[in-house]
């Protein structure tokens, strides 16, 4: 039995929002969203998703606790991740812009290189 391909999101944490970055099936540009960090915005989120969705987040202090546990009662995949590895990864592609858009593409890149279980 084959797998399914996997779409890695990266998803960008702070206290008031979440940033989402995916590269969609046979495109190139990225697709990019901003939803509220709060259960409103959870369930905004799940619904815009890829169905082959694995989301990519940095483990922030308290604020990734309510995505984190909202998609794993949707059973979405997800791995939430050292943001010292993150920053290290970042520092070998020579990224150092420092947006919440492209450290969730960041994310992303990231997940599909490690492919993240």
């Amino acid at each position: 039995m084959q797998d399914l391909p996997v779409c890695y999101v990266g998803v960008d944490v702070s206290k008031d929002h979440l940033d989402l970055a995916w590269l969609p099936d046979s495109e190139s540009s990225w697709e990019q969203h901003r939803f509220h960090n709060d259960l409103p915005g959870y369930q905004k989120l799940i619904s815009r998703l890829p169905k082959d969705a694995h989301l990519v987040m940095e483990a922030t202090g308290p604020y990734y606790l309510g995505l984190a546990l909202c998609l794993n009662e949707a059973g979405i995949k997800q791995s939430v991740v050292n943001p010292l590895v993150v920053k290290h990864f970042a520092r070998m592609r020579m990224k150092r812009a420092k947006t919440d858009e492209v450290d969730a593409r960041l994310l992303a890149e990231f997940g599909e290189r490690e492919s993240l279980p």
